[in-house]
C-alpha cells in the first residue's frame, strides 16, 4: 500500500528530474494528495533520495548531484513558516 505508492511517487518524480538537463532552471512542484499526505510526501522524498544513491555523477558534463537534490520539503502535518523560509 503506502510503501507502494512512495516508491512509485520517487519514479516519478525521478523521471521528471531527469528532465532538468532540458531546461536547467526548471522549478519543480511534486504534490502529493491525500489524507495524511504528509506522510506519504515524506516517504516518497526518501524514497527518491535513496535512489540516488550508488549514480555515477559527472559534474563537467553538468550531471551534479546538487541539480537532483530535493530542496525543500513542505507537509500539511507541520505549521510553514514562510518568513523563516524567505
Amino acid at each position: 500500500g503506502a510503501w507502494t505508492a512512495a516508491e512509485e511517487g520517487a519514479k516519478f518524480f525521478k523521471n521528471v528530474v531527469n528532465e532538468m538537463s532540458a531546461n536547467p532552471r526548471m522549478l519543480i512542484i511534486h504534490e502529493c494528495m491525500g489524507r495524511d499526505c504528509g506522510y506519504l510526501t515524506a516517504a516518497t522524498c526518501k524514497s527518491y533520495l535513496d535512489s540516488l544513491t550508488g549514480l555515477p555523477f559527472v559534474p563537467g558534463l553538468g550531471l551534479e548531484k546538487d541539480k537532483k537534490l530535493v530542496h525543500a520539503l513542505y507537509i500539511p502535518e507541520l505549521p510553514l513558516d514562510c518568513d523563516g523560509e524567505a
